[in-house]
């Protein structure tokens, strides 16, 4: 959700893509929305700004919109999962000490706060959609690194095509269910807290990364670059237990 005002406590973000899927897009609305953090600040500081941006019933606050690393929790992993590969950008509030409570309701927005929001998504749109320059930028998936290497690390996978989007959604996971059937044990790497991720996060990308070029040992080197160090055995396995319950396949 956006729009979230003071009495929230949020801060709002706008979340760039996961590193399986890189893409100038998240760069376009991080552009509008470090001008809109500039002019807003400017706004709150002096009183005058060329573009202030304050709806006449919302606040004058500054936006302070924050440029944050890719994580889960909203339609936008849907989008983001290697069977679709559409480069998404996420807009969102968070922390909001209301969502989701008795206590979440319209008063809590803020007029200004979402007009803000709303302009960095149309003019983001707006521009990826009129620039000629960008019809042909296709997002360059991430190539596989030509490094010798032995053993289990060599091992590749490549995701079932006609299985399509992430392991788990709101209110159903896959892996789950169809682990608890096949009698296969949780992998360690679901309940694995890195530095910058948790479990949920690098199975997400570990199942992107499985696209029958990334070999075991490069999955867990790209891993552990985008939320932190993880053992080569907890990726290993998660890919074996996907193996199991048909949603990989074992190429070499």
């Amino acid at each position: 959700m956006v729009g979230g005002g003071p009495a929230t406590k949020a801060v709002f973000h706008v979340t760039r893509g996961p590193d399986s899927l890189p893409s100038f897009i998240h760069d376009v609305a991080w552009s509008f929305a470090s001008w809109v953090n500039d002019q807003s600040y400017q706004y709150a500081a002096t009183g005058s700004a060329p573009f202030p941006m304050v709806a006449p019933n919302g606040g004058k606050e500054p936006l302070r919109a924050e440029w944050t690393a890719f994580t889960l929790g909203s339609d936008h992993e849907v989008y983001q999962d290697s069977s679709f590969a559409i480069p998404a950008i996420y807009l969102n509030d968070w922390p909001d000490r209301y969502i989701h409570t008795n206590l979440d309701s319209a008063s809590n927005i803020d007029s200004t706060k979402l007009g803000r929001v709303a302009f960095i998504g149309a003019a983001t749109g707006l521009v990826l959609a009129n620039d000629n320059r960008f019809r042909a930028a296709s997002p360059a998936r991430a190539l596989a690194i030509s490094t010798p290497v032995r053993g289990d690390g060599a091992l590749v996978f490549r995701r079932v095509a006609t299985l399509r989007g992430p392991m788990a959604v709101f209110g159903y996971d896959y892996f789950d269910d169809h682990a608890k059937a096949a009698g296969i044990s949780p992998p360690k790497l679901l309940a694995y807290e890195g530095l910058r991720g948790a479990g949920t996060e690098y199975t997400y990308e570990a199942l992107n990364f499985a696209d029958g070029k990334h070999n075991v040992q490069q999955i867990r080197d790209a891993l552990s670059a985008e939320f932190g160090p993880v053992p080569l055995d907890l990726v290993l396995e998660y890919l074996r237990a996907l193996e199991k319950i048909g949603v990989v396949t074992l190429l070499r």
